[in-house]
């Protein structure tokens, strides 16, 4: 059975950075981890064989099995092939870094054995402590700080870490959101080391070392309900192949999942580390439930309460667009004045306002519009095209250009998007003018570098002659000039 909690979708536009750094994290630690444990399992396997321990120990490892029930035997003895079996019983002695530690500790004081044997085992018994969990795990009995900070990116295989990872996006992606990149980080890290540290409390004596970020996903998970506390929130509930949606208060679910981890605890014989789970699931609650009511921490209300952003800014375009279906364009002028108040300077609007003022030239409501609209600063392809249409529309209306200014910033924009063409209909308006010949000559030089760059040199020595000829005085002349000799 699982339940999980699914009030926020993922929104596009706020990607979780910060989680998918600590999954990327995560999964790269796993692989390198992974690729040392594999070449050490290797060097074991080798050691052990040149070592011959298993010539020793192969009588006393059988024995050491059936004292403690181990399951691995009956595997064993179900192999027909007796070379089969030696073999998979020599492996599983060489990795068993409990019957090593049985043999140094236990047997080797009580029964005589040779010293060939001793002085081969207990230095092949270091090896084993190589392994990335008992380097970077965390062992209750030998706690420090560091330790508990690598075990959280260290992880035991590959379900292991594929399920936390998976969580982990699950609960972080909306965390981050409402919590803010650098808080989400922290909490993430200060949960997952509360959950060692109630490890610890439990068991201080273990020499069993813990590996995971499953204390810090259920602080995520602590932290989801702590957002939101008695406010009812949907969850996703699958049991078998039933799946099911469904709304409770979000602190009562602290309950389920507490009572969950308590019950596997007592009932389950597995290593899990369920006191860090509970340790990271309560810290995390309670953390984020105390900051957020004391106003210690800033959340984001708005994507919490499913705010949409600018929502009135979204209906009164609905209206304006609405009102210019019907015709009825005195309404959408009404409707866009209204909204200009608290969005002066959008784009969007003063694309809208071009449009609904250009039939009324004589107006000042559309000079005001077009200095605004044509001093707008963009360089994506479809809204330079809008502006170039808006501006040859107003000096067709109104008889002339709405100022230089803008004129050359939209001439810009377009020679580096390759629009020579259309740069050019707006440069012939003032080639005439010597006050703009500096200007003029630099466009010039820049229109024929963009045919160059566009491989029409024909085009391109055009232009580079015009500047030195027309613009013999001006700054790119030289330059133009040198352009030009590279091409003969």
């Amino acid at each position: 059975m699982l339940i999980i909690p699914v009030e926020q979708p993922l929104d596009s536009h706020r990607p979780p950075l910060i989680t998918l750094a600590l999954v990327l994290t995560c999964l790269l630690v796993f692989m390198a981890c992974f690729l040392h444990d594999t070449a050490l399992s290797q060097k074991i396997q080798t050691s052990y064989a040149e070592n011959k321990l298993f010539a020793y120990e192969r009588d006393v490892y059988v024995d050491y099995l059936q004292d403690n029930q181990r399951p691995e035997l009956d595997a064993i003895t179900q192999e027909t092939n007796l070379d089969m079996q030696t073999i998979m019983l020599q492996q599983l002695a060489a990795q068993d870094k409990a019957f090593g530690e049985y043999l140094v500790d236990q047997y080797f004081w009580k029964q005589y054995t040779p010293e060939a044997w001793k002085n081969a085992r207990i230095p092949f018994n270091r090896l084993h402590g190589d392994y990335s969990v008992l380097r970077y795990g965390f062992v209750p009995a030998q706690a420090n700080v560091t330790r508990a900070f690598t075990a959280l990116y260290v992880h035991a295989d590959w379900g292991h870490v594929f399920f936390n990872m998976v969580f982990l996006f699950i609960f972080g992606f909306s965390l981050e959101v409402a919590l803010g990149r650098w808080w989400y980080l922290g909490l993430y890290h200060v949960t997952g080391l509360a959950g060692w540290l109630v490890t610890w409390a439990v068991a201080s004596s273990s020499l069993v070392p813990h590996v995971g970020a499953s204390g810090a996903v259920f602080g995520l998970l602590g932290m989801y309900l702590g957002l939101y506390g008695l406010r009812p929130i949907k969850f996703f509930f699958t049991l078998g192949f039933y799946n099911q949606y469904f709304k409770a208060p979000a602190a009562l679910m602290l309950l389920y999942w507490g009572g969950y981890e308590l019950y596997q605890y007592f009932t389950s014989a597995d290593h899990v580390a369920r006191f860090a789970h509970l340790g990271g699931l309560l810290t995390g609650f309670l953390l984020v439930f105390a900051a957020r009511r004391m106003q210690w921490l800033k959340v984001d209300e708005a994507y919490v309460e499913h705010q949409e952003p600018d929502k009135e800014y979204h209906q009164a375009l609905d209206r304006i667009y609405r009102a210019m279906e019907h015709l009825d364009f005195e309404k959408a002028r009404h409707e866009l004045r209204a909204v200009f108040r608290t969005k002066p300077n959008d784009f969007r609007l003063l694309r809208l306002g071009f449009d609904l003022y250009k039939n009324e030239p004589n107006s000042d409501t559309l000079g005001k519009i077009a200095q605004k609209l044509f001093s707008f600063k963009t360089t994506h392809p479809d809204d330079v095209d809008m502006l170039l249409r808006a501006r040859m529309d107003y000096e067709r209306i109104v008889g002339k250009p709405i100022d230089d200014t803008a004129d050359f910033q939209l001439i810009n924009v377009l020679i580096k998007q390759g629009r020579v063409e259309d740069a050019a209909i707006l440069v012939k308006r003032y080639e005439t003018e010597a006050r703009y010949a500096d200007k003029l000559g630099s466009i010039f030089l820049r229109m024929g570098q963009a045919c160059l760059a566009n491989r029409d040199t024909v085009q391109a020595k055009l232009y580079l002659k015009r500047v030195t000829n027309d613009f013999s005085k001006s700054l790119s002349a030289e330059q133009a000039a040198a352009l030009l000799r590279s091409l003969n």
